[in-house]
């Protein structure tokens, strides 16, 4: 069993099979995922649902904690798990495709930016934005 269904459980969440299907996406999920997409995941399925009640659904797990929602600068906002912790982003201005940046050195030179502002580093939200100059080998950096 997907342990986003065991954190549904523990939160009192009813496990119907809309839930449940949305927890195995993104437990099949190495990254964010769209509404839309997790709708067409939940439809192909065999599964019945609602745009709506997708959304309705990523909020409730996201008011419990068990997703992060992220709001690109083009205005779409797509979800991960919450336990993902922190990541950059590098959005292809073309393509609009979002390929996570997960970098120690970077990280620990923000954490350096926010002590020197007398702050705890706790999350970021970083987004950069290019344009394709040769085919990429992989979605992450």
């Amino acid at each position: 069993m997907s342990q986003l269904v065991d954190r549904l459980k523990e939160k009192r969440i009813r496990v119907t099979p809309q839930r449940a299907r949305i927890c195995k996406a993104f437990d099949d999920c190495d990254g964010f995922l769209h509404p839309r997409d997790i709708h067409e995941i939940v439809v192909s399925s065999g599964i019945k649902a609602s745009i709506s009640s997708v959304y309705r659904i990523l909020s409730e797990f996201e008011a419990a904690g068990l997703l992060k929602s992220r709001e690109f600068a083009d205005g779409r906002t797509n979800y991960c798990l919450a336990s993902r912790g922190t990541a950059g982003f590098l959005i292809d201005k073309q393509t609009r495709e979002v390929i996570e940046i997960r970098d120690k050195v970077l990280e620990r030179r923000l954490q350096k930016v926010a002590a020197a502002a007398g702050l705890e580093l706790v999350d970021y939200d970083l987004s950069l934005f290019g344009e394709l100059k040769s085919k990429r080998n992989s979605r992450r950096v």
